[in-house]
């Protein structure tokens, strides 16, 4: 009996002996990497959506080596301009923009914003995820940003307290407008009267009837719960906006390869996990603003896009070299 407590004893120990010390270390905070990522949206938005996703393949990725923490809703910045240049600065790692927004760094970037220049998802994602996004994404490295992926802002559509049925509904209609000349000459065009104000003001302008309308995917003006004040939408698709997901440099110069690998790997495959949940959700919540009584229309595309000519003619004059990039895009244009 003695020797078999001894023995049992003597097992015991060397299997706690193995245990202590062949158990790596506890993580200690300070071998962990923290990212801070911030986008102006709502929680339900496609941003946040797609910044989920790729918090959760970064810490698998990295066995939580790496951590990403979301602040959305304007919790790093009241607004897109001023949030990607705290990541020029390194008070923010990583931002989540509008390509509307990010044109005031990289002013070629706004050729996507183009109106009417894509057909479908599957159009954009040719463009975007090939040699035309690659060519623009570059541009990023020498003003403090390192370009990760395109994500998804959306196919714009306008909402409204009246219902827009076709063009000429769109005179002097009110619109909020980004803060981008872009989208003010493109309102125009159309006859309207665009009016620039900060999404974070911009629920609180459509409530009072400072602006009439203004455009967002149908998932991102739910998300902002616009249609708590607006009582139509129009299905114009007048635009896709790409949303672009950029880190900045001093953060991704502290990475090592194989963190800067995964942080990159993971920020494109959250934008194709993101792009096909707006895609599919704006479809839904169209169906369910029909169910609420919100009324949906869809005008005739043919003369928004003639009354929008003026704009690819304007700024192709100012940009010579967006020729080349319309081109490419157009040559993957899938046959209608």
């Amino acid at each position: 009996m003695k020797r078999y407590l001894a023995t049992t004893f003597a097992l015991t120990f060397l299997v706690l002996f193995v245990v202590i010390f062949n158990t790596p270390p506890a993580m200690s905070a300070s071998d962990q990497i923290v990212l801070k990522v911030g986008h102006v949206s709502p929680t339900e938005s496609p941003y946040q959506i797609g910044a989920e996703k790729f918090a959760e393949l970064v810490s698998y990725r990295t066995d939580g080596k790496v951590k990403v923490t979301i602040f959305p809703n304007g919790a790093l910045a009241p607004d897109e301009r001023e949030l990607l240049e705290g990541t020029q600065k390194g008070l923010v790692d990583i931002a989540w923009s509008s390509t509307g927004n990010i044109a005031g760094f990289v002013k070629d970037i706004q050729v996507l914003d183009l109106p009417y220049l894509f057909v479908n998802p599957e159009h954009v994602n040719m463009v975007v995820d090939g040699y035309v996004g690659r060519q623009l994404m570059d541009q990023f490295d020498k003003l403090g940003f390192k370009g990760l992926a395109f994500h998804e802002d959306g196919w714009r559509v306008i909402t409204s307290d009246k219902p827009i049925r076709s063009l000429q509904d769109m005179s002097r209609f009110k619109i909020r407008a980004m803060m981008n000349p872009m989208y003010v000459d493109m309102y125009k065009a159309m006859g309207a009267d665009p009016t620039p104000i900060a999404w974070a003001e911009l629920y609180t302008a459509l409530q009072m009837g400072v602006v009439k309308g203004q455009d967002n995917s149908v998932v991102q003006s739910q998300a902002a719960k616009f249609f708590e004040v607006q009582k139509a939408v129009a299905i114009t698709n007048h635009f896709y906006s790409a949303g672009v997901v950029v880190i900045g440099l001093g953060t991704w110069k502290k990475l090592t390869p194989q963190q800067q690998e995964v942080v990159e790997k993971s920020a494109l495959e959250a934008s194709h996990f993101q792009k096909y949940w707006a895609n599919k959700k704006d479809v839904e919540f169209t169906e369910v603003l029909k169910k609420r009584g919100i009324t949906v229309t869809y005008p005739d595309r043919e003369p928004f896009v003639k009354a929008v000519q003026p704009v690819y003619a304007a700024y192709m004059k100012a940009n010579p070299n967006w020729e080349g990039y319309i081109k490419q895009i157009r040559m993957l244009a899938p046959q209608q």
